[in-house]
This record gives structure tokens, sequence and C-alpha cells, in this order.
């Protein structure tokens, strides 16, 4: 009869919200889970008061899919049973109102609303429902945007993926791997999931103008493989008070060009302006041209924006050429 009566209580509480406010579960909304791993559900509840002293002996917790009800449901975990349909453990204190749940190796088809359910001397299907959903890949990390930066300026990017099975949390990696080093930690968001973050630190300079990649590679239970996913950010760095920069075929060269090879001149002010005056070629066995102003060669290289072309004196195949350019500022080592 105490039993009925309750089913009635709870009942009436689907109706009116206010007058059975003490009958409550927290839990996220949705979780997105990888198929093949684990998802932690961070769960809380509360009883009404005259219940909470029948939590004080033992209590189990079901995890009901599909339906609140026993009709249409199908009761995928039951802590109190060894043999589940999905595997896991309530790692949450139940006798404290704490029903956070780690569910094991779930698959594409598990994608659907789950219940709590707590069974002491009451039992009690909570209405509220958290959504799983199961996905085939990840998501990108989410990487802050940094955009333009000036040589010397320090730089911090933050890399970030979620962790749904914190058990087998994703592992972050920069590229290129020269960028310096970072540590992956895990963090909880505010509704009770977790999250991986890397944070990358370092002193810009034209070695780092370019693409910047962070990889999440997430470990699977079954079959002991990964997934993976990536975000590419774009960095722009700028010379700090202009700089000379010598390139070969539309790239940075060594001291040596080929005859065969076009000269290609880059150089970058504080103003975006070409900093070059003038470039001449000499064979390497001819050692430092002599002119009027400093002289760099292209084993000087440092960033690089704007562009300027020219070809050095046609030679034979077989002569080999150093560059040599005036520079309207000295060079910074």
């Amino acid at each position: 009869m105490a039993l009925t009566w309750l089913y009635f209580v709870f009942g009436f509480c689907l109706l009116s919200a206010v007058l059975c406010s003490d009958w409550s579960v927290s839990m996220p909304q949705r979780i997105e889970v990888l198929s093949g791993s684990c998802v932690l559900i961070p769960c809380t509840f509360e009883v009404k008061d005259e219940n909470r002293g029948e939590l004080k002996d033992r209590a189990s917790g079901v995890w009901r899919k599909g339906s609140q009800w026993f009709e249409g449901s199908r009761d995928v975990f039951n802590s109190s049973q060894h043999q589940n349909i999905l595997q896991g453990q309530i790692v949450g204190d139940l006798l404290q109102k704490n029903c956070t749940t780690i569910l094991h190796n779930l698959t594409m088809n598990y994608t659907d609303k789950y219940y709590f359910r707590i069974e002491a001397k009451f039992k009690l299907t909570f209405p509220t429902a958290v959504h799983i959903k199961v996905i085939a890949s990840p998501h990108k990390p989410e990487v802050t945007s940094v955009g333009t930066v000036r040589e010397g300026m320090q730089v911090n990017l933050t890399c970030s993926a979620p962790a749904p099975c914190p058990q087998l949390p994703p592992v972050l990696t920069w590229t290129p791997a020269t960028l310096g080093d970072s540590v992956n930690v895990l963090l909880d968001n505010s509704e009770g999931t977790k999250k991986v973050s890397s944070t990358l630190s370092f002193t810009a300079s034209y070695l780092h103008h370019g693409n910047i990649i962070c990889s999440a590679a997430y470990p699977l239970q079954q079959g002991g493989g990964s997934e993976s996913a990536e975000e590419t950010v774009a960095l722009n760095v700028l010379c700090g008070s202009g700089s000379l920069g010598l390139g070969c075929g539309g790239g940075r060269s060594p001291a040596v060009l080929l005859s065969s090879d076009s000269v290609h001149l880059q150089a970058l002010s504080a103003d975006n302006s070409p900093i070059y005056e003038n470039a001449s070629v000499v064979k390497a066995s001819q050692g430092s041209k002599d002119l009027d102003e400093p002289v760099y060669n292209n084993s000087d290289s440092a960033c690089a924006s704007k562009a300027g072309y020219a070809s050095h004196p046609p030679a034979a195949a077989e002569n080999n050429y150093e560059l040599y350019a005036n520079s309207k500022v000295p060079f910074r080592k």
C-alpha cells in the first residue's frame, strides 16, 4: 500500500512540479560519447524529507534506456546486479544522493534518453533524462585564435577537447613539435563533465609563421585503437623592427644558390613596407661583396611578408652563387 501511495504521489509530481520540488535529479541534458568508449554521467538527486532516512542503510541505482516507464524502456545497468546489458559503476555515493555513473563500451545503437532510478526502501524513477548521443568520430578540438603577432612577443595558445570518458582522456599534441613544451590537464566543466586542455607558450619568431595544428587522439576501449581529430590555426608573425629575409624559389634557402634558381627577396618593416634596397649576386668563391652599406646574406634569413623578385646573372649551371643585399636597418641578432 505504501509503495502504491508513493507511485501515486510521484505521478502527481509530474503534473505539479511546485508541490513536488523535493523529488529531483540533476544531470547534463546532453552528452556526446565516442563509439567504443565509456561515458561519465554526472548525477545528483534529491528526495523528500521523510524519505531521506531510508537512504541510510543501502541503495542501488538503475539506468533505464528509452522511457522512464516500464513500458517502452529497457534497464541497461543495475548496480545490484553483476550481469548487465552495459557494464559500469556508480562512482558516486547513493547514500549521499550522488548517482554519478560510468558506463562502458557504448556503441552507436545506444544513442537514446537515459533515466535514473533509485531503489532503496522506496523505488523511484526520475522524470528528467540525459540524452546520450554516440558518435563515430570525435569533433575537432577548440584552439584559441591569435592571428597576427609581432616577432618577440609572448604567444599563448590553448587547445581543449571534451573528455566524456575520463578514464581514457584524449591526448593533445601540437604541430610543429618544435614550438615548445605543453602539458595536458584534465579539467571539470560547469555541469560536471570533463575536458582536456593543453597550453602552449613560446616567444614568436619567423619560424612560427604559418599553420599550427592541435590534434586530439581518443583511445578506445574496444579494439585498443584510437580515433583522432585536429584543428588548424594560422599564426601571422610580423617582424618587430624590420629585418631582411632572402629565399629561393618562393621559400627560404641556404646561403648558396644554384645558378639556375631565381632569387626571392622577402622583407617586412614595422609599417609593412619593404626594407631592402638592392641585391647582387657573386660567386661563392669571391666572398662578400664590398658595398657602401651593411651587407647581409641569406644565411641571416628572418621573417618574411612582402616579396620582390630578381634573377641573378645567367651563368653556367655548375657555378654556385651567394646573394647579398643592402638593408635599410641593421639585422637584429
